[in-house]
């Protein structure tokens, strides 16, 4: 005789299913915007400084873009814990839009900027009130049915990809059209969407605060999970080596291009095709990282990105670099499903606002101090070796960071795997 489960469980099941798929497409869809908003100006911000603020001098331009560029993952490191919190505790979804519409209004204010040190104070409001990859990864996570965790995971990764992939494009042309400043006022316009769409379509269900039962794990329960320190760790190198070049890089196309006037849109498709190939190869590492665990991902994709970020350095024509950040695409785009799936599998819906806070933090804190320090190099080099090869110097730094990171992933989970620990490197 067959088992089949009771009519209000399976009604209660189906209902749980249609609010996860309806959550998912609408972060899917705020999260696109939202990031397309960011990207839609903060890839030229080092030449909006020189262009509209009047800063000209190189070396003080790499510094104040350091700074710049490091403020709100300085900030966000610390305020991310306190919004993983109050997630747990009044909701996920209420902390993604209030991530979409504080961004909305400090991005939009850039726009208005007329000195570096306007600027320097809205970024770092932005890194005190945005945040909206967590935010969104966590209101998922917490409606996300076990097994489609890792796809779930995947896709709000595609939407990161594929907002970063349409809007350095959009933004650039725009840019060289119509000037920065009425750019930033598109850009917060975009946040403002993905905010209504958040309030009107995205329901957290039976894993709301209100109505779970489940009891949230403590802040020293969520960090001694077995593995968690670990991957807190590398996740943190990791970041901090992709952020590094950052900071210079629209100045190194602007080498490449040479005298030609469209900077910016150049720059913007470079950086497109790196991220719809990541947009892609998120969906499809997603279902993957299901099936195979998130270890042999998250070290396949350190190992990649660090061999494909070398040579970027070396490169004497802009075809070279698209086809480099085609591949660094491919790479980064197997990283970000594994870390959701790896979070997901390790902690219950009701810690998961604590969960991504602290890997939130971790990543805040990479993404500041990697530019902040690319821009320190950059600046320290610039006397020795001339402009042009400080610009260069950021990307063989990094590869060889993430290359190290790589190698000492794959001897944490194979002692985590010879231990028995939880992940087993693959669950």
């Amino acid at each position: 005789m067959t088992d089949t489960p009771a009519p209000e469980t399976a009604c209660r099941g189906s209902r749980e299913h249609r609010v996860w798929r309806r959550t998912l497409v609408s972060a899917w869809c705020a999260q696109t915007a939202a990031i397309m908003g960011f990207t839609f100006v903060m890839p030229f911000l080092r030449l909006y400084l020189r262009d509209e603020l009047g800063l000209t001098d190189d070396t003080s331009r790499a510094l104040w873009s350091g700074f710049i560029f490091g403020a709100p993952g300085f900030v966000m490191g610390f305020a991310a814990p306190m919004w993983g919190i109050l997630a747990d505790r009044v909701g996920r979804k209420v902390m993604v839009m209030r991530a979409m519409f504080g961004g909305a209004v400090v991005i939009g204010l850039m726009g208005l900027a007329t000195s570096p040190t306007h600027i320097l104070i809205l970024r770092l409001c932005q890194g005190a009130l945005t945040g909206t990859i967590t935010a969104s990864a966590a209101l998922v996570a917490s409606v996300s049915p076990s097994d489609r965790a890792g796809f779930s995971m995947g896709m709000m990764q595609a939407a990161i990809f594929a907002g970063n992939a349409v809007g350095p494009v959009v933004g650039g042309i725009t840019s060289d059209a119509i000037g920065a400043r009425p750019a930033f006022f598109i850009s917060g316009a975009l946040l403002m969407v993905g905010g209504v769409l958040i309030t009107v379509f995205a329901t957290e269900g039976h894993s709301h605060p209100r109505e779970s039962t489940g009891e949230g794990q403590t802040f020293g329960q969520v960090l001694r999970s077995p593995g968690f320190i670990g991957i807190l760790l590398l996740m943190f190198v990791m970041r901090l080596s992709r952020a590094f070049p950052g900071v210079i890089f629209q100045e190194y196309v602007e080498v490449l291009v040479g005298e030609r006037g469209d900077v910016n849109t150049v720059a913007g498709f470079l950086l497109a095709v790196m991220f719809l190939t990541a947009s892609i190869t998120s969906m499809l590492m997603g279902r993957l990282a299901d099936r195979v665990g998130y270890a042999s991902l998250i070290i396949a994709g350190t190992i990649a990105g660090g061999a494909i970020c070398i040579p970027q350095a070396w490169v004497s024509a802009l075809w070279q670099l698209f086809v480099l950040r085609i591949l660094l695409g491919v790479a980064a785009g197997t990283i970000g499903p594994a870390m959701g799936k790896f979070v997901h599998a390790s902690f219950p819906p009701s810690s998961h606002g604590r969960a991504f806070g602290i890997v939130q933090s971790a990543n805040s804190f990479a993404f500041s101090i990697g530019p902040l320090a690319g821009g320190f190099v950059n600046a320290a080099f610039i006397p020795h070796f001339g402009p042009v090869t400080a610009l260069k110097l950021p990307f063989a730094v990094a590869g060889v960071f993430q290359l190290v990171v790589g190698f000492v992933a794959w001897g944490v989970f194979a002692r985590l795997r010879g231990r028995g620990g939880e992940c087993a490197a693959s669950e």
